[in-house]
């Protein structure tokens, strides 16, 4: 049985502000079913998200960004030289809880910096958000992404978390067509992918 603080994490993560104290480990899914179906549901099987044109970088980037602009560890946004503007269609609300979790996993670990580049890759408009901390072990770079899911590991050991953000991350990109996976960096540290099709 999850506790009522942790039962108040989830519901808030999930934008939630009714909660009861039987929120368990089930009630993951039924966290779900409690936001509005038509625009924010949450469920894979459900119907595409709601989405619209948007000026994803630099203009969407750069206001999601600015509210890290105090954080002790730097956050720098790289745009490609060959992009002014990149206009996507996504679910505004719904990517930004997607890139903060993403943004507050990276930060939590960082050593001296956060970098996130937007691109696009072929058919896709793809976001990578990377640190410089301790990286990712192989074997559990799909797990991570489980709901409840926790390292036994230096990038674990004090995160105060539940397991919850990249797991909601995740639904958040399926529900756009896309998905998210996390790779090392070449050096140490990892890097999220975020990816969906680009209209």
């Amino acid at each position: 049985m999850k506790t009522v603080s942790q039962a108040h994490y989830i519901c808030l993560q999930f934008g939630v502000k009714n909660y009861t104290d039987s929120v368990v480990r089930s009630g993951y899914t039924s966290a779900l079913n409690l936001l509005n179906p038509r625009e924010n549901d949450l469920d894979s099987n459900a119907n595409p998200v709601q989405v619209a044109d948007f000026d994803l970088c630099p203009t969407w980037l750069q206001r999601q960004l600015a509210r890290y602009a105090d954080s002790q560890i730097p956050v720098h946004l790289q745009m490609p030289t060959e992009i002014d503007t990149l206009e996507v269609r996504f679910n505004p609300d719904l990517l930004a809880r997607a890139l903060h979790n993403v943004m507050r996993n990276c930060l939590r670990y960082a050593e001296k910096e956060v970098l996130v580049a937007c691109t696009l890759e072929g058919t896709e408009v793809v976001v990578r958000i990377s640190d410089d901390g301790p990286g990712i072990p192989e074997g559990s770079r799909e797990s991570i992404f489980e709901p409840f899911a926790r390292l036994d590991t230096s990038r674990d050991r004090q995160s105060g978390g539940y397991g919850l953000g990249l797991a909601i991350a995740r639904r958040i990109l399926q529900r756009h067509g896309g998905n998210i996976h996390v790779e090392n960096r070449h050096v140490h540290g990892a890097s999220f992918v975020l990816h969906w099709p680009y209209n």
